[in-house]
Protein backbone atom coordinates (compact mmCIF):
# COMPACT_ATOMS: atom_id res chain seq x y z
CA UNK A 1 0.00 0.00 0.00
CA UNK A 2 2.39 2.92 0.81
CA UNK A 3 5.23 1.09 -1.71
CA UNK A 4 2.11 2.02 -4.37
CA UNK A 5 1.44 5.39 -2.85
CA UNK A 6 5.01 6.36 -3.30
CA UNK A 7 5.27 4.61 -6.64
CA UNK A 8 1.87 6.69 -7.49
CA UNK A 9 3.25 10.57 -6.45
CA UNK A 10 6.95 10.13 -6.92
CA UNK A 11 8.10 8.02 -9.64
CA UNK A 12 4.67 8.59 -11.86
CA UNK A 13 5.23 12.32 -11.15
CA UNK A 14 8.29 12.80 -12.20
CA UNK A 15 8.25 10.52 -15.46
CA UNK A 16 4.60 11.81 -16.49
CA UNK A 17 4.17 12.32 -19.88
CA UNK A 18 2.17 15.61 -19.73
CA UNK A 19 3.72 19.02 -19.55
CA UNK A 20 3.60 20.45 -15.54
CA UNK A 21 0.51 22.08 -14.47
CA UNK A 22 0.58 25.19 -12.39
CA UNK A 23 -2.45 23.81 -10.02
CA UNK A 24 1.03 21.28 -8.97
CA UNK A 25 3.88 24.28 -8.48
CA UNK A 26 2.81 24.24 -5.08
CA UNK A 27 3.18 20.59 -3.83
CA UNK A 28 0.24 20.41 -1.96
CA UNK A 29 -0.54 16.71 -3.61
CA UNK A 30 2.83 15.17 -2.81
CA UNK A 31 3.21 17.58 0.79
CA UNK A 32 -0.46 15.74 1.69
CA UNK A 33 0.66 12.13 1.12
CA UNK A 34 4.02 12.48 2.60
CA UNK A 35 1.74 14.15 5.78
CA UNK A 36 -0.48 10.68 5.18
CA UNK A 37 1.98 8.39 5.48
CA UNK A 38 4.21 10.51 8.19
CA UNK A 39 1.14 9.75 10.28
CA UNK A 40 0.99 6.60 9.34
CA UNK A 41 4.44 5.36 10.12
CA UNK A 42 4.44 7.63 13.54
CA UNK A 43 1.15 6.24 15.16
CA UNK A 44 2.55 2.98 14.61
CA UNK A 45 5.78 3.76 15.80
CA UNK A 46 4.65 5.27 19.02
CA UNK A 47 1.54 3.00 19.29
CA UNK A 48 4.56 0.20 19.59
CA UNK A 49 6.65 2.02 21.59
CA UNK A 50 3.66 3.02 24.68
CA UNK A 51 4.05 -0.67 26.00
CA UNK A 52 8.07 -0.57 25.41
CA UNK A 53 8.54 3.20 26.65
CA UNK A 54 7.70 5.31 29.77
CA UNK A 55 7.06 8.36 27.80
CA UNK A 56 3.71 9.86 29.00
CA UNK A 57 0.59 9.73 26.27
CA UNK A 58 0.78 13.49 25.83
CA UNK A 59 4.36 13.20 25.09
CA UNK A 60 3.65 10.77 22.38
CA UNK A 61 1.10 12.48 20.71
CA UNK A 62 2.86 15.17 20.40
CA UNK A 63 5.95 13.88 18.76
CA UNK A 64 3.71 12.18 16.40
CA UNK A 65 2.04 15.51 15.37
CA UNK A 66 5.95 16.59 15.00
CA UNK A 67 6.47 14.09 12.83
CA UNK A 68 3.52 14.54 10.74
CA UNK A 69 4.22 18.29 10.21
CA UNK A 70 8.20 17.49 9.36
CA UNK A 71 6.78 14.65 6.48
CA UNK A 72 4.33 17.76 5.33
CA UNK A 73 7.17 19.98 4.90
CA UNK A 74 9.38 17.37 3.11
CA UNK A 75 6.38 16.38 0.82
CA UNK A 76 5.97 20.13 -0.24
CA UNK A 77 9.75 20.55 -1.03
CA UNK A 78 9.94 17.58 -2.99
CA UNK A 79 6.30 18.32 -4.78
CA UNK A 80 7.98 21.81 -5.68
CA UNK A 81 11.15 20.15 -7.13
CA UNK A 82 9.41 17.48 -8.86
CA UNK A 83 7.72 20.50 -10.31
CA UNK A 84 10.83 22.16 -11.08
CA UNK A 85 12.27 18.99 -12.69
CA UNK A 86 9.26 18.62 -14.64
CA UNK A 87 9.06 22.47 -16.13
CA UNK A 88 12.21 22.55 -17.47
Amino acid sequence: MIRTLIRRTLIDDIHAKEPARLVDSCGCKMGTAFVGVGLLVSTVWYGWQRHLSTLPFRTMVLRVITWSVAAGFAGKMVGILIFRMRSR
